[in-house]
């Protein structure tokens, strides 16, 4: 699974035709793996296709600095195997981390 990120300073659409809401992501002309190239790469999770009640974690995937203040994420599922049944029991969390060096 690959995280991409488009930035931008107001709600809505973003780079690489991302739309800022909930949706199956096409890219341009339905290419969705030509269209991420021009997102940013957040990071990866590498998961099993297994059907399993195994709750699978990584942490963490990726270190992530802003750019702008919204960030219309695409998850790129090539696992071959859908999430979950429901997307209610599917995380990815971003957790601020601050610099202590700046803090003083």
């Amino acid at each position: 699974m690959n995280l991409f990120g488009s930035w931008q300073n107001s709600t809505g659409a973003g780079g690489a035709n991302t739309t800022g809401s909930d949706a199956a992501y096409t890219g341009y002309s339905s290419n969705a793996s030509a269209s991420v190239k021009q997102l940013e790469f957040l990071g990866s999770h590498v998961c099993t296709t297994q059907a399993t009640s195994t709750v699978q974690k990584s942490r963490p995937a990726c270190v992530v600095c802003p750019k702008a203040r919204y960030l219309n994420l695409v998850v790129d599922n090539e696992s071959g195997a859908a999430f979950h049944s429901s997307d209610s029991n599917s995380v990815i969390t971003f957790t601020p981390i601050e610099d202590t060096s700046e803090s003083s």
